[in-house]
């Protein structure tokens, strides 16, 4: 009797699931913004800090939970129900060895750093990566079936509880505890919904069904995950250490702002996008996908990036409250990263879905040691010190990232030069133009209106730059675009033959 297969659902199903996916991201992103208001008035910028170092410190184990297990079972092409079993269970020994490691390390570093309350925070966070563990395999199942709507209500749902338990611990005087129960409560909930969406029951471990392809795929990407992640953990730690708590919350803070156009908006569409580049075999359809991805996220990152950084005091004024102004400044600084990352998302899609985890491991070991290092040596300098090598740092990895494709064929090294190069003049443009209306209208003391007068400013430079470099023709909207990039907005074709139009990308090679 053969294996059972987990079903995987033929990509062309996806396109309404992905719809529902992007939806339950609004959510998330409506509850992150409440999140932001509610809980940024009801703690202080301390209790934010110790959280915030306590999640640079142990959030490491987040990825390593995982290390790579869930993406390399997405992308297989079939999986047993019994290789999944034993994927399960390696994922929860690997959660509750991250839990003991948590517990063991807490009241060290709290001792090392001299932070009070970090140890008890940093075992409370220890119980969210089991449980994150634990579900792991129910969300692949989920994803593998194409199910992304039930992914993406699983994930509002246990958001929403988790903000309620957050808010109400933090009214009833928790401080950074209300932080941890909301997270821990989150995480208890997901694992419960996708445990009854999936009905299905874990096997039994057997030992005649080999993981080991998975477990290399996953060790490649997860390595060069913790890598990453650990870079991006440790200014929080350094600002810390040499600034104290309120600096790392409030840095904690700005870089959540920081991070949301990238992980609520385009990392959510990961599993999206790499079913679509699995179903292109041909170099010239994979290449073609491609450059239409970089373009559209291109586009967002370099929009989100520049209104930030016009905006940033009045964002962190409306959000966080007026207690956070040494926030908006952070903010200001680290949005010039934000279309680098947009970019570099883009290309570890291209580094996963042609199987290239490898190169992404060895790619991440030279730039994010040489960026831990710059990082460290910025540290003595001071904190506004650490945001400028942080940024520079992010935008020299992605020259670096584009050296990097030149012996990929199915990547055209000339459209990753020129989209990002127009993205980080889009960016520059836009952005200079921007804060020099706002502090005009500013000087004309026209009170509100001048927030007013200047963002319909920038919108205008926005467009009108987009177009001039090419990033967006007239009329189309942002989110239009990117779903029709990822096929996520169908087009019903007729029946006659007709001419096909080359796209700019696509032969930007041949000019």
């Amino acid at each position: 009797m053969g294996m059972a297969l987990v079903p995987r659902v033929k990509a062309s199903s996806s396109a309404s699931s992905a719809l529902v996916t992007v939806a339950g991201q609004v959510c998330k992103l409506f509850l992150l913004m409440v999140n932001l208001v509610v809980l940024g008035r009801l703690l202080t910028p301390a209790e934010f800090g110790v959280v915030a170092v306590a999640t640079a410190l142990v959030g490491v184990a987040e990825l390593l939970r995982d290390f790579g297990l869930s993406a390399a079972s997405i992308q297989a092409k079939s999986l047993s129900d019994k290789q999944q079993g034993n994927l399960f269970w390696a994922s929860v020994v690997l959660g509750l060895a991250l839990l003991l490691v948590s517990l063991a390390i807490a009241f060290p570093a709290e001792i090392l750093l001299g932070i009070p309350g970090l140890g008890g925070v940093v075992c409370g966070l220890g119980g969210v990566f089991f449980l994150n563990a634990v579900q792991t395999q129910f969300q692949v199942r989920l994803s593998r079936e194409h199910r992304f709507g039930a992914v993406a209500a699983t994930d509002v749902t246990g958001q929403c509880v988790g903000l309620i338990v957050g808010c109400v611990l933090a009214l009833e005087g928790a401080g950074p505890w209300s932080l941890v129960g909301l997270q821990v409560s989150a995480s208890f909930v997901v694992l419960i919904l996708r445990v009854f969406s999936t009905r299905w029951i874990p096997p039994a471990v057997d030992r005649s069904v080999s993981i080991r392809s998975f477990i290399s795929f996953g060790a490649n990407l997860g390595l060069a995950q913790v890598l990453s992640y650990s870079v991006n953990a440790l200014p929080a730690i350094l600002i810390g250490k040499f600034s104290g708590v309120v600096q790392a919350g409030e840095f904690g803070r700005a870089f959540q702002i920081y991070s949301l156009p990238i992980n609520q908006i385009l990392s959510p569409l990961t599993n999206v996008v790499l079913a679509n580049f699995a179903n292109r075999d041909s170099t010239a359809e994979y290449s073609s996908f491609s450059a239409k991805v970089l373009k559209s996220v291109g586009l967002v990152g370099a929009f989100c990036g520049s209104f930030i950084f016009v905006f940033s005091s009045e964002i962190v004024a409306i959000l966080l409250g007026s207690q956070w102004s040494g926030a908006a400044n952070m903010l200001q600084v680290v949005s010039i990263g934000i279309p680098a990352q947009a970019l570099a998302l883009v290309y570890f899609w291209n580094f996963v879905s042609l199987g290239s985890t490898a190169s992404l491991l060895r790619y991440n070991m030279l730039t994010k040691s040489v960026l831990g290092v710059s990082l460290i040596i910025a540290a003595f300098f001071g904190t506004f010190a650490i945001l400028v090598v942080l940024v520079s740092g992010l935008w020299l990895s992605w020259l670096v990232c584009a050296f990097w494709f030149k012996t990929e064929e199915k990547v055209n090294l000339s459209v990753v030069w020129s989209v990002g190069s127009r993205v980080a003049g889009l960016t520059l443009g836009s952005g200079c133009f921007g804060f020099q209306m706002k502090l005009y209208f500013e000087h004309l003391n026209v009170g509100f209106l001048s927030v007013v007068y200047s963002a319909i400013a920038y919108l205008v430079a926005f467009c009108l730059i987009a177009m001039l470099l090419r990033m967006a023709d007239p009329g189309v909207f942002f989110l239009r675009r990117i779903l029709k990039s990822l096929n996520l907005v169908g087009v019903k074709r007729s029946a006659r033959p007709r001419s096909r139009r080359r796209s700019d990308d696509a032969n930007i090679g041949s000019q």
